[in-house]
């Protein structure tokens, strides 16, 4: 498939395109349409699956003391339920859900450094926080409001998610 006509022509490689995606960002300061040029054209550096499972493999460590370790008792009595039971079940849809957490979020910080030009762990950390300023806490919110749940529940699900995607931030960051 060749790549898009250009004033020059059709680009030959994928290399050419970036040259001219970089020569137009820096032109005309278009840093957000590189990074959507550079995605749109699969010139996004593929995502290392050995950095997904590094990153995922923290975040389930992470919920697996959040709420198995520390904070076991007061998720129970909060939630309102009897016990925890763990399955099978909820052990691989919980790698699964934190390697498409992993996933997203590297691209994530890697619109992040292109855009915001941040880098290494600073632009790992903000991009987990605003991750979680932006789609986890208004989200689950509703659990509070809708459910009748205690208020805490909120702070101690959402304490979770905050220290889980600013490490896997970190993680991922090292490795874009």
């Amino acid at each position: 498939m060749p790549f898009p006509a250009t004033p020059r022509g059709l680009f030959e490689t994928g290399e050419e395109v970036r040259r001219f995606i970089l020569h137009k960002a820096r032109l005309y300061g278009q840093v957000s349409h590189s990074a959507y040029t550079a995605f749109r054209f699969g010139l996004v550096p593929p995502p290392s699956m050995y950095t997904l499972v590094v990153a995922a493999l923290a975040n389930y460590v992470i919920g697996s003391l959040w709420y198995g370790v520390f904070f076991s008792k007061s998720w129970v009595r909060l939630s309102g339920l009897k016990e925890m039971k763990v399955s099978a079940a909820s052990v691989i849809s919980g790698l699964i859900g934190a390697l498409l957490t992993a996933y997203v979020l590297q691209h994530a910080i890697f619109f992040a450094n292109e855009y915001l030009k941040t880098s290494g762990i600073g632009g790992g950390l903000m991009t987990g926080f605003f991750g979680w300023i932006g789609f986890i806490a208004p989200v689950t919110i509703g659990v509070v409001t809708y459910e009748k749940k205690p208020f805490a529940l909120w702070i101690l699900n959402n304490a979770y998610w905050l220290i889980s995607l600013l490490v896997m931030g970190v993680i991922l960051s090292l490795w874009v």
